[in-house]
């Protein structure tokens, strides 16, 4: 279970990259383009799969969240996507340090109301890389919508295709 798990992360750090270097460029006006969505903005939406595999990684380490983290709202494209990357790949680095046997393991967290939440590693995991594939798909459309012709293509096959 391990080795899938870690070709997960990989896939989503991968995928997370692809991302973080065409937003890297964008000027605000793109960048926090208002339009209707799960969330308002390329940076919004970004901000929110950043906040999330950073809430999953905390609860795996063993910490609860109970607040959305809240990020500078005027930090640079370029600085959003770094700062993306850099909880990706921590998360990644994370689950190499696993070993199999962690992969069955319960964990005990507090989940955002501050509720006792008791889930095993592999669904947690699962949940984050899904989470964060759902909302890469509307930065498809919010990059779309905004009139960004650079849209990163981020299907599994191309990254297993390499």
């Amino acid at each position: 279970m391990k080795q899938i798990f870690t070709q997960y992360a990989a896939y989503n750090l991968w995928a997370n990259t692809q991302f973080a270097e065409s937003i890297s460029g964008l000027t605000p006006s793109y960048f926090d383009k208002e339009i209707e969505s799960s969330f308002p903005s390329i940076r919004a939406t970004i901000n929110h799969i950043r906040a999330a595999e950073y809430i999953w990684l905390n609860r795996l380490q063993g910490n609860s969240i109970t607040e959305w983290p809240q990020y500078d709202p005027n930090e640079k494209p370029k600085e959003v996507a770094a700062a993306w990357l850099k909880g990706s790949q921590t998360l990644a680095l994370r689950i190499e340090k696993l070993l199999d046997t962690d992969f069955d393991g319960l964990y005990n967290y507090l989940d955002m109301s501050g509720n006792p939440r008791r889930d095993m590693l592999n669904d947690m995991l699962m949940h984050v890389f899904n989470h964060s594939t759902y909302h890469r798909g509307q930065l498809v459309t919010l990059f779309r919508q905004t009139g960004i012709g650079n849209i990163p293509r981020t299907d599994y096959m191309v990254y297993a295709r390499g």
